[in-house]
Formats: C-alpha cells, sequence, structure tokens
C-alpha cells in the first residue's frame, strides 16, 4: 500500500529496487525500520511483525493512532477544510500541542495534506512552521488507507527514539532496513 503521508527523503519511487535487495524469504521474516519517516518500503512490504522508529515523537505518536484507534482519527480529521484561514488556525493548534493524540494526529494528518510540499519543518522553538500549500481541493481522510495501515500496524511495536533500540527488539533473521537522514 502507500505510505499515510508525504515525508522529505522518502522512498516510494525507490521502494521496488530496495526490496530487490532484501535477501530470499523476506516476507516472512520480522522487519525493523529505525527511520520510518512516511513508512515507504514498510507499507510496501507489508510486514507481519516487526518495529518502526522514528526520533520525530509526534511522527510515531501518529502511528499509535493509526494502529490503535482509526475511526477516531477518521472521525477527527474528516472535520478539517482546506481552506488558508483554516490551515493557520489548524498550525497554531497543533504548535500548542494538544493533548489529546488523537487529536494531534489528526492535525499532523491534515498539516502534511495542506501544507506547503507536505513538508514537516520546525523552527528553533520547535514549532510547526510550514507555509500553506498551494494544491486544487486536497484530499485530506482516506479512510479506506487508514483502516488498511492499522491493520499493518497491528503487531508492530512502534518506538520514538535512538536508533539503537534496534539491538534489544532485532532477533537472529530478522530484516532491518536503516536508511538515516542527511
Amino acid at each position: 500500500m502507500r505510505p499515510l503521508l508525504k515525508w522529505a527523503g522518502g522512498k516510494r519511487n525507490l521502494v521496488e529496487r530496495i526490496l530487490g535487495m532484501f535477501p530470499p524469504g523476506h516476507e516472512e521474516r520480522a522487519y525493523h525500520e529505525p527511520f520510518v519517516g512516511g513508512g515507504a518500503v514498510f507499507f510496501k512490504l507489508e510486514p507481519e511483525a516487526g518495529s518502526i522508529n522514528d526520533v520525530n515523537g509526534r511522527l510515531m505518536g501518529f502511528y499509535r493512532v493509526v494502529r490503535d484507534r482509526p475511526e477516531e482519527l477518521i472521525e477527527a480529521a474528516e472535520g478539517y477544510v482546506y481552506e488558508e484561514e483554516a490551515y493557520y488556525r489548524f498550525r497554531d493548534r497543533f504548535n500548542q500541542r494538544p493533548g489529546d493524540p488523537v487529536e494531534d494526529a489528526a492535525l499532523l494528518l491534515y498539516l502534511n495534506k495542506t501544507g506547503y510540499n507536505g513538508l514537516y519543518r520546525v523552527n528553533s522553538k520547535g514549532e510547526f512552521n510550514v507555509p500553506f500549500g498551494r494544491y486544487s481541493d486536497p484530499r485530506i481522510v482516506h479512510p479506506r488507507q487508514i483502516r488498511r495501515a492499522s491493520r499493518l500496524l497491528d503487531g508492530v511495536e512502534v518506538f520514538s527514539g535512538d536508533f539503537e533500540y534496534i539491538k534489544g527488539c532485532a532477533r537472529d533473521g530478522d530484516v532491518c532496513y536503516l536508511d538515516p537522514p542527511y
């Protein structure tokens, strides 16, 4: 399946080449991706077990909500509209760091689909500062895709931290794909 989010450095166009380098029988092995970002390889591979990780805690919170609370995410995000004034209001709300993980995930999804080029960028204060994107009526919520991603993430551990977690998580024979940020 396609990734839920656009992400800088995403590998959507290289997935087939990357998977061509995986060992024979990789489909039956646990899969670990310590720098998941948008997860193009993970979502294409559709592993049944393993882990994903990223140092971006809000991104990983998004994946936890997709896995554990997909219907709430869909309901929350379906209420958002693609308008410039609304975008900046929702961006301000995101920067207030809502305590509700579903609201935070819905805002991240909205900002990713409606912000300039799908970027995730923060300033020195940690505030999301991507400007409004210019799209012709972007589709923010894809309920079937979110539900499918939820099923794929079931049984997958979601971490947020240093990539070295992999040393305590991966076992002999597992597949680990490391694509660190530049």
